[in-house]
């Protein structure tokens, strides 16, 4: 819904234009005005997307009002009304900043749909879209955006006036699901704003968490939200997000009281399920041991045992946090490092989705199934070889050229023995060293044999053998062809 501020002093055509049937074009009237000077506190006040206005009003006119809109609101769109079918006239105006213009007469009715989709047409355009919203809300004072306490106090003038203009009750929502950037947030809950028709304030504290501030006492705040996810359009607003409520006062300290009781409020439902809608109450979490930490990455170690061995030993680890209830950042940041582990074991690449989800799981069983699962994937994709053979591995094929490679060599690097690695390489693969360093060199050899210009004894040097007859024999003997016919 775009929001959509008229301004006549021709009270009959203020009326008219006021009947339009705006929803159907994805519209809302939000408020009337009379002059420019009143358009321009209405602003402020209603942060609409659209201003309609006449060019000749007492007070300050429409071409004035155009250029302050400008100055102060330039992602406004303004459309003027006039009584001029002059085109160049309309150019003019066209010119000083005017998105379009709308002739007042009879007709004028059958001209708006036209008019009002050049209107929308930068919000409808990503990114664009995001920027304008975030800095429509941003300057008509509805917004702001505290994404630390070193923000809420480098700007603790703004942040007072802001909780003196909407102080009430606070309502803080988690977002369960991750939305790309702080400005996709701010763009989905700027078309929120434009359905419902409280006067509130929003503040984004990250794109997983923002707050709306109602002028309202607590019990009338939480009845005002439980209604409005009951509309059809505002439905999805409410899906995997939950609220907690605290009243507010005017100061920074009131609010950041307020903020912190909220959230660990909804922290609760990280152990135990809680209605969407809560009002908030004193907290208690523990704070995690270091010792703690570290004794569940040991315990870790057994994830790679069996799916049987891994659910057994996260069972222990979640009761120990739900017995001691940890607070619950500590415990998603203390599993986003067994995750880091594993990725770091199985020289896996780092997966974004996972990490994300782990840390901002709303609940500790969520949590612990989607670490398994992340785990079982990783092992999966390195074919079920162990730390100590893919390390092997990936030495080997990086020293490939290297005719004098040794399972002596490859062991140091790895950090075990020599006699345990030949024992793990024989389990997992079913070769030897010297058996996989072969198969090694002819799948390398045979690659460059396809796909490069090089000569045959250029390639056996590359893969690590200094005789060319050497290479021959032992390429012939793997793929039953020599390394010339093959080529």
């Amino acid at each position: 819904m775009y929001r959509v501020l008229i301004v006549d002093d021709e009270v009959p055509f203020l009326q008219s234009l006021s009947m339009f049937d705006w929803e159907t074009y994805g519209c809302r009237c939000v408020g009337h005005a009379s002059n420019g000077q009143e358009a321009i506190e209405k602003c402020s006040m209603l942060a609409p997307h659209i201003v309609i206005t006449d060019i000749n009003m007492p007070v300050l006119d429409g071409l004035s009002l155009l250029s302050e809109i400008n100055k102060r609101f330039p992602e406004i769109q303004v459309i003027l009304l006039t009584v001029h079918r002059d085109f160049e006239y309309a150019q003019k105006a066209v010119n000083l900043g005017a998105c379009d213009y709308l002739v007042k007469d009879m007709d004028y009715r059958r001209q708006l749909p036209v008019v009002l989709e050049k209107a929308k047409k930068p919000f409808e355009q990503q990114p664009v879209r995001m920027n304008y919203s975030a800095n429509l809300l941003h300057r008509s004072g509805h917004m702001m955006v505290i994404e630390s306490d070193d923000a809420l106090f480098a700007y603790q003038e703004n942040v007072a006036g802001f909780l003196q203009k909407y102080q009430g009750t606070l309502i803080t929502a988690r977002v369960h699901r991750s939305y790309d950037s702080l400005h996709s947030l701010i763009s989905g809950l700027d078309l929120f704003l434009s359905t419902i028709e409280e006067n509130i304030g929003l503040i984004v504290r990250d794109q997983n968490c923002f707050e709306l501030l109602v002028r309202k006492s607590i019990y009338a705040a939480q009845a005002w939200l439980s209604g409005i996810f009951t509309h059809e359009r505002l439905k999805h607003i409410g899906e995997d997000t939950s609220f907690a409520l605290s009243s507010c006062g005017d100061t920074i300290a009131r609010y950041k009281e307020a903020h912190n009781m909220n959230i660990l409020m909804l922290e609760r439902s990280f152990y135990s399920a809680q209605p969407q809608i809560v009002i908030s109450r004193q907290t208690f979490f523990s704070l995690l041991p270091t010792a703690v930490v570290d004794e569940w990455l040991r315990k870790s170690n057994a994830f790679e045992n069996s799916d049987e061995t891994a659910y057994k030993i996260m069972n222990e680890i979640v009761k120990e946090a739900e017995m001691h209830t940890y607070y619950p950042s500590m415990v998603r940041k203390a599993f986003d490092r067994i995750l880091y582990k594993y990725e770091l074991r199985y020289a896996a690449s780092s997966d974004k989705e996972a990490h994300e989800y782990i840390l901002n799981s709303p609940s500790i069983k969520l949590l612990a199934d989607k670490l398994l699962s992340t785990i079982r994937k990783i092992r999966s994709k390195q074919d079920n070889y162990s730390y100590f053979v893919l390390r092997a591995r990936e030495y080997m094929l990086s020293n490939i050229g290297n005719p004098s490679l040794q399972l002596v060599d490859v062991a140091e690097h790895v950090g075990i023995s020599p006699g345990y690695l030949s024992k793990k390489l024989k389990e997992e693969t079913s070769c030897t060293f010297q058996e996989l360093l072969i198969a090694m060199r002819m799948e390398y050899a045979s690659e460059l044999l396809r796909k490069s210009d090089k000569r045959v004894y250029e390639i056996a040097e590359l893969v690590g053998y200094e005789n060319y007859r050497s290479f021959s024999l032992a390429f012939t003997r793997f793929y039953g062809i020599s390394p010339k016919k093959y080529k």
